[in-house]
């Protein structure tokens, strides 16, 4: 017997398939936390999406992250200005599906305990609105998402960006892997201060890693 939900169309074409979607993404717990300045958020690599934004509507993104755990899958950041931030899990791990309201569509697998999919959300639900690439090239020849790239047009007020790694020294104001939230944009901030670039001069990094640009909607 097989297990999952399917929707078809009119002339009988397969639309949708649980067991092709499998998971989804859905919210940890379900609701957006905020973190002062200076305070640690700590997530699982190998597990969850870690997601941020100034808690102000506008205004940098900046932080340091470090690793420990096998294969340094526990990431720690302290972020350097009040943070809003969720964490996302697979729909079939996230405890907001288990603690979640009773509305909704879930689909379980054979066991009947495993959900494979799910419409269930505490407080927020979450949509991907975009990606920010890794950059590469170099000279005239660059590609991808490097310092001062625009990673999103539009309002931001409610988005959030992943984020994997993040470095930033108030000495040089140096940033790596940061952000600028703008009321109409999302600005790629990584450039680092180089002596011998005619007296401390900023060299432009590329974004390592890819970043998802996260809409809420509650």
């Amino acid at each position: 017997m097989a297990y999952g939900l399917e929707f078809y169309g009119a002339n009988g074409q397969l639309l949708f398939d649980s067991r092709v979607v499998g998971d989804t993404l859905a919210i940890e717990k379900g609701d957006i936390t905020i973190a002062a300045v200076n305070s640690t958020i700590t997530w699982n690599l190998q597990e969850e999406f870690l997601f941020l934004r100034p808690s102000a509507s506008t205004g940098n993104l900046r932080g340091n992250v470090t690793y420990s755990g096998t294969n340094n899958q526990n990431g720690s950041l302290v972020v350097q200005q009040a943070t809003k931030y969720f964490k996302a899990r697979k729909s079939s791990s996230a405890t907001n599906i288990a603690t979640g309201t009773a509305y909704g569509l879930e689909v379980y697998d054979s066991s009947g305990t495993n959900t494979t999919f799910s419409t269930r959300s505490t407080v927020n639900a979450m949509n991907i609105v975009g990606t920010a690439n890794p950059g590469y090239g170099s000279g005239s020849n660059i590609q991808g998402t490097w310092h001062d790239s625009v990673i999103y047009s539009g309002t931001t007020s409610d988005k959030y960006v992943s984020v994997i790694f993040m470095f930033f020294s108030s000495a040089n104001s140096d940033a790596i892997n940061s952000y600028i939230f703008n009321s109409t944009n999302i600005t790629f901030n990584s450039a680092v201060t180089v002596g011998f670039l005619g007296g401390g001069g900023k060299a432009p990094l590329p974004l390592f890693g890819q970043s998802l640009i996260s809409e809420i909607k509650s």
